[in-house]
């Protein structure tokens, strides 16, 4: 219960919560020779909090899929919807537009980007889910 606890909490929601205790146990299972029966709890919980994230950002990803769904199939017509999301990406700068373009046309993961532009993981990571959120509220702004 206590893991279950702590999910919900992280992630807001009890189906959501379920669904990253079930994979928690199903990697702890995995890993199970690797563990001392001492560091069992905190292994738990570390990778509880790793699967809530997970479905946070999956979440998160959604959402801005949703968004440029939506703007492209307004009532406007698809091509409105289209131009608003090249818009959205042309007012970004240069480095968020970067990695959206290595990521979604090119189909890069972000070690690949990583490696091309010779960023850090963590920065090229932190630079497209910034880039995300600009786009995300550039789309729901237009919307309104």
């Amino acid at each position: 219960m206590p893991l279950y606890r702590y999910c919900r909490s992280f992630t807001g929601d009890g189906h959501l919560a379920e669904d990253a205790v079930q994979e928690t146990f199903v990697r702890t299972y995995r890993s199970a020779a690797k563990i001392e029966p001492s560091k069992l709890q905190a292994w738990l919980f570390t990778v509880a909090r790793r699967c809530c994230l997970e479905i946070i950002r999956k979440r998160q990803r959604a959402a801005v899929h949703e968004s440029a769904s939506a703007m492209m199939n307004s009532a406007d017509g698809g091509t409105d919807g289209l131009d608003a999301i090249r818009d959205a990406v042309a007012s970004l700068d240069a480095e968020d537009r970067e990695v959206i373009y290595l990521k979604h046309t090119s189909g890069l993961k972000c070690r690949q980007i990583a490696e091309v532009t010779g960023r850090p993981l963590g920065t090229v990571c932190s630079n497209l889910a910034r880039a995300y959120k600009k786009l995300r509220e550039r789309l729901e702004s237009r919307q309104r």
